[in-house]
Order: structure tokens, then C-alpha cells, then sequence
């Protein structure tokens, strides 16, 4: 019972902040841009790849970077679907990434 909570909360950290990072650097907001079912299948697999890393600890660059990936995927996934969120954003979210990454020598 515990262990979904903490996904939760986990999957809302991540979210917090890669939605900040995002809008920074590509000045897309994903909380207003998304619907909330797209941001709980965002938040979702932001979960299953962060467990999937070795180290458990969950930097802020890690949820940021997680998040991020996975909203890329989505957006390669959804890409022929107009009516979902990320929709023709893989193009900005990609270069936001590559942007995020030069700026903090990832």
C-alpha cells in the first residue's frame, strides 16, 4: 500500500521538477499544457525509468533528465495523434534536452 504512495509522490517530484527545468529552457509548461491524463502517463513511466537506475537516490538531474526522456518518448509515441498533449513537441523537448544537458555538463 505504501509502495504506491511513494511512486506517487516520487512520480510528482519528478514531475515538479522537470516541469520547471522544461519551461526554462524550452518554455513549454507541461502543467498547463497537459491534460491530467497525459501527465499521469508522463509521471507514470518517469517511475518505471527512474526505478530501472541503479542508484536509487533520485537527484534532481536524474528526475529531471527521466521525466524529460519520457516526455520525448510520449511525444515520439504520440506524434501522428493530434488531439494528445505533447503532439508535435519531440522536436522542441529533444533540443531542450541537448540545451539542459550543454548547460549543466551532462
Amino acid at each position: 500500500m505504501f509502495g504506491k504512495f511513494k511512486d506517487m509522490k516520487l512520480g510528482a517530484e519528478a514531475f515538479t521538477d522537470g516541469r520547471w527545468s522544461i519551461l526554462q529552457t524550452t518554455g513549454l509548461d507541461l502543467d498547463k499544457s497537459m491534460s491530467v491524463g497525459d501527465k499521469s502517463d508522463l509521471m507514470a513511466k518517469t517511475v518505471i525509468k527512474l526505478k530501472s537506475l541503479p542508484d536509487r537516490q533520485y537527484s534532481t538531474t536524474q528526475m529531471v533528465i527521466s521525466l524529460w526522456g519520457c516526455a520525448i518518448e510520449i511525444a515520439k509515441q504520440e506524434s501522428n495523434n493530434p488531439s494528445h498533449s505533447l503532439s508535435g513537441m519531440r522536436e522542441l523537448l529533444e533540443k531542450g534536452l541537448v540545451s539542459f544537458k550543454e548547460k549543466y555538463r551532462i
